[in-house]
């Protein structure tokens, strides 16, 4: 019954009536493409991107009132998620890290050694790995990207022609 609805409809239903089925078809509506976005931050660790997805709900559930529907849901909601990793990775020491999962890859991508892609995404600077995964891999757009991670569309294309040509030289070589 649930399905077809709206995120803002669902979303009125929890903070008017504390609905949780509206808030549980939300849960099930975004936490798989979320989870998938918190491995790649992760480098493909599960509990870590566990722990960030269930950060990510529970800043949402509370700022949830403030959402101003200027963007999607999924796009504010990942934007928490990206936060949340890095507060998270910043807490354990560790260094944001995103590791390519091929079966998530473009075909032109798959036809790259994945050791290879691997070493070579090592090598890019934090900002350009999360540009170049929400963009090659996950499909956003500069301007959906500048939104989730406070930046301009114009830095989003700048880090991704860099990425790609970092990716390309050491690819090549």
């Amino acid at each position: 019954m649930l399905e077809n609805i709206s995120d803002r409809w669902l979303v009125e239903q929890f903070l008017l009536f504390k609905n949780e089925r509206a808030f549980s078809k939300l849960y099930d509506r975004h936490s798989k493409s979320m989870y998938a976005i918190a491995l790649q931050i992760t480098a493909g660790n599960k509990l870590q991107a566990e722990d960030i997805l269930q950060t990510t709900w529970l800043k949402a559930i509370q700022k949830l009132v403030e959402f101003r529907w200027e963007s999607t849901l999924r796009t504010w909601l990942i934007s928490i998620l990206i936060i949340s990793g890095k507060e998270i990775n910043r807490k354990s020491k560790s260094h944001l890290d995103i590791e390519l999962t091929v079966e998530n890859a473009t075909p032109l991508i798959k036809t790259i050694d994945k050791i290879d892609l691997d070493n070579a995404l090592a090598k890019l600077p934090p900002g350009y790995k999360v540009v170049f995964v929400l963009h090659d891999i996950e499909g956003y757009k500069h301007e959906e990207i500048g939104s989730l991670l406070g930046i301009h569309a114009g830095t989003s294309k700048s880090q991704l022609f860099n990425a790609r040509k970092i990716l390309r030289n050491y690819l090549m070589n």
